[in-house]
């Protein structure tokens, strides 16, 4: 072979080879298949023409089985009362029924028999139907512009197409020839939708969650007589399977409640109810429903006092409940009637009135609102801002965890009046890229916002401040573990290196999460999308309620650490409990590092400065800057709401106070906070009413750092409208460590020795004991028998009374 030759072919060996690693880097930067990536490049370098397809993506689902699932008659998304109407000349009865009621309540509802649009001369066929409002609603629908999906999967309008004509199925009115053309346009709208399916562009807990439910309810209205609609409907089915797998595991969206409740809620839940209606079985309809009603209380739950969700990711305005929210909780409650949700329903109203919908939704009442089946709540609106959440509590419990095992997200509150306290909390996976990196997190609410979630969004996951903020554990009420040189750079969207000493980044601007199958995968593989478990939950109504978590894995940690990094941790376990007796909070964790010299911090955000002695300036002004304080007691002030906080361990603190206008921006970003050198990262923010407005950041860390550390924080809200007795803490006469009094409550926690011993110097009645595993110990005292004690791991709360000035010995029972 001649020496040309052997230099081009090694030229053409090197440059594919140097093609095919830069396909691969691309393809694991944006976590998509091939055929995907040359479809992305396509689409870019045509102006991003979304139907620029250059290669079609392989069929998916075309083996569903259809087990129990049935065609069932017309209507088969919701108003399965309709299903005997047939159509006819005779006004449907049931429909004006409704109506009268809606009116009665003055919720805006307006429809206008002369407009040409689809939901109008829907609304005015069904309310008074004959041969001319039929022919005026066929050509409606004939001429209705379906927008064509986008993986974005936000913008779809196709379903209004499929409930039309779903309803306008019951009647007798359509030919065959009508009814056949209509499933032909059904089909190739639905072809649409399942090729951005079978491609691997959208991800589960995202567009990919609209998409497959328009897809569904496409599939819902066309007749299975043809096999090729029903080889659409078994891959529509396959899709959609996936989705309410994931919504039913989750039970709380992962991307936070303004991108659930503004995109996904209403379109996923109609999609339930075609789904329960399709089962033949009435035990898997009833599942589908319970899953309904899990969903629907989560939004109760994480609603506080001020009429606000308890947000959790990247959120936006209508954490508000304002517009969006009343139509997804009208269709839970007519598929599950449940009294609960008509009463929630009924306070949005009394806080909007005709705003509880936002108006292009009106038309959607008398398909929602179904007043007959709960008249309590049929009267109109009255406007009002106070009391709104009690007329619930008969049907609510005061605590409930959701997304057992996934989400791990739990709501507690002290009841359901104004002035009580509500907390919530959350260690579970990652599941989208619009989450927050949060395990462990907290907010304590009462009177007003005391302990809050300092991230921000504006609408861009791409700013600054988002990115070495928001969606960071530093912006959190968690856990911080410096690691100096630590990389985080999760994508190549992350140019400047800031380690703030928090969680790992898994996946901040995207994700292509494709099915539940795909993310088992990638739970403890490829991206490690796994991050806190689940160790314990204890709900004992009116008494206590106490959840552990162990935040490990959301760490670089032995388990698994980031590319670049060694691991930092080697256990992190958090363990909440809220005391009803006392309204008490408190928090216990340990961090196990890898080097002692490893900074630990515990962290908390407060709307205002809080009230900190010893404080020390260090950087900034006094209302603006950094601070130090070894002091041990934190007094948090919101409008009538405060909170007493105080570190019961370590014995020895130091904590760092930053805040106000500029220096809530500040980061610590090397990984090293012993030396103040940080910068901010401001670009992006926007103050919005909606917002907590977390300014002020304490981190609270031992003066004696060492590779274990164990911190002990109890809070005590209250507002200052309501006499409270704070708990105060009595010195103890001797103690070996872990031990603290608070009143009638003794504190212990675990320490590097296996007993306590402690002598009080006041009577005590209750307790509170932190375990880090579940243990058998024993009880001694001065002349009183005994007591074992079956431990659990997290809070155990005993009721057993300490006498002044006698020792006590606990120990591991033999």
């Amino acid at each position: 072979m001649k020496r040309s030759h052997i230099i081009g072919l090694s030229l053409f060996v090197a440059i594919t080879l140097l093609f095919s690693a830069a396909v691969l880097l691309l393809m694991a930067r944006f976590e998509v298949s091939l055929p995907t990536l040359i479809n992305k490049a396509v689409n870019k370098y045509t102006d991003g023409a979304e139907d620029a397809v250059l290669i079609k993506p392989s069929e998916k689902y075309n083996d569903t089985s259809l087990g129990d699932i049935i065609a069932g008659a017309y209507p088969r998304i919701l108003t399965t009362e309709l299903q005997h109407w047939r159509g006819g000349n005779t006004g449907n009865e049931f429909f004006k029924q409704r109506i009268e009621i809606i009116k009665q309540k003055h919720l805006g509802y307006r429809v206008n028999c002369q407009s040409k649009r689809l939901t109008d001369r829907l609304n005015c066929y069904v309310t008074t139907p004959n041969e001319q409002r039929f022919e005026l609603l066929f050509q409606a629908i004939k001429t209705f512009r379906v927008v064509r999906p986008t993986v974005s999967g936000n913008k779809g309008n196709a379903w209004r197409l499929a409930f039309t004509i779903d309803i306008l199925k019951s009647t007798r009115l359509l030919s065959q020839y009508q009814q056949e053309a209509l499933d032909r346009t059904l089909a190739d709208i639905l072809r649409q939708y399942l090729e951005l399916l079978d491609n691997d562009g959208a991800s589960l807990w995202h567009s990919r969650a609209t998409l497959s439910a328009q897809a569904f309810l496409i599939a819902t209205v066309i007749a299975r007589d043809l096999p090729v609609n029903q080889q659409l409907y078994r891959r529509a089915l396959g899709h959609f399977h996936q989705t309410y797998q994931a919504i039913a595991t989750t039970e709380t969206w992962p991307s936070g409640y303004n991108y659930w409740i503004n995109n996904r809620a209403f379109i996923s839940v109609l999609a339930f109810s075609a789904y329960a209606n399709a089962h033949q079985d009435r035990y898997q309809r009833n599942k589908i429903i319970a899953v309904i009603k899990r969903i629907g209380l989560a939004h109760i739950h994480f609603v506080r006092p001020d009429f606000k969700i308890m947000g959790w990711a990247d959120e936006g305005p209508r954490i508000d409940l304002k517009d969006e929210t009343a139509k997804v909780i009208d269709l839970i409650a007519q598929l599950t009637k449940e009294p609960v949700f008509y009463y929630f329903s009924q306070a949005i109203r009394h806080r909007y009135g005709v705003e509880s919908y936002y108006s292009s939704y009106r038309w959607l009442l008398p398909w929602l609102y179904a007043p007959e089946y709960h008249m309590d709540t049929s009267k109109p609106a009255k406007r009002q801002k106070v009391d709104l959440l009690s007329p619930m509590s008969p049907f609510l419990s005061n605590n409930m965890l959701f997304g057992e095992g996934m989400r791990n997200h739990v709501a507690i509150r002290s009841g359901w009046q104004d002035n009580d306290t509500v907390i919530s909390y959350q260690a579970g996976h990652v599941f989208s890229h619009h989450q927050h990196y949060n395990a462990g997190h907290f907010t304590l609410f009462k009177g007003a916002p005391l302990l809050v979630d300092a991230g921000q969004y504006n609408g861009s996951v791409m700013t600054p401040r988002r990115k070495n903020i928001d969606i960071r554990t530093l912006s959190k009420n968690s856990l911080l573990i410096e690691q100096p040189g630590e990389i985080v750079k999760p994508n190549h969207l992350f140019p400047t290196n800031v380690a703030a000493g928090g969680q790992r980044l898994v996946m901040p601007t995207g994700s292509a999460i494709t099915s539940m199958e795909h993310w088992a995968e990638m739970r403890d593989n490829g991206l490690h999308l796994g991050g806190a478990k689940l160790l314990s939950y204890r709900n004992k109504p009116l008494n206590y309620v106490t959840i552990s978590s162990d935040l490990t894995s959301a760490y670089n940690s032995t388990r698994f650490s980031t590319s670049g990094n060694d691991a930092k941790v080697k256990q992190v376990f958090r363990h909440m409990a809220y005391l009803n007796q006392y309204d008490l909070l408190l928090s216990y964790d340990k961090i196990l590092s890898t080097n002692e010299r490893y900074r630990t911090k515990w962290l908390a955000h407060t709307v205002h400065k809080p009230k900190i002695g010893l404080l020390k300036q260090v950087k900034g002004t006094a209302n603006d800057g950094i601070f130090s304080s070894v002091a041990k007691k934190v007094e948090v002030n919101n409008g009538t709401g405060q909170l007493a906080l105080e570190v019961l361990a370590p014995d020895l603190i130091t904590t760092t106070l930053i805040g106000g206008e500029r220096y809530q921006h500040y980061v610590e970003d090397d990984g090293d906070s012993n030396t103040i050198d940080g910068n901010f990262y401001s670009e992006g923010y926007a103050k919005k009413s909606w917002y907590d407005q977390g300014v002020w950041r304490l981190e609270v860390s031992p003066i004696d750092q060492q590779a274990l550390t164990r911190y002990v924080v109890i809070m005590q809200p209250s507002v200052s409208t309501e006499p409270a007795t704070i708990l105060k803490k009595h010195p103890l006469n001797h103690s070996n460590g872990g031990a603290a009094q608070m009143g009638d409550l003794v504190v212990l926690w675990p320490t590097e020795k296996r007993s306590w011993v402690f002598n009080l110097s006041e009577n005590s009645e209750q307790i509170a004991m932190f375990l880090d595993k579940p243990r058998r110990l024993i009880l001694n005292r001065k002349d009183k028998p005994p007591v074992l004690i079956d431990g659990d791991t997290g809070l155990n709360l005993l009721d057993i009374s300490l006498e002044k000035g006698a020792q006590n010995f606990v120990s591991s029972a033999r």
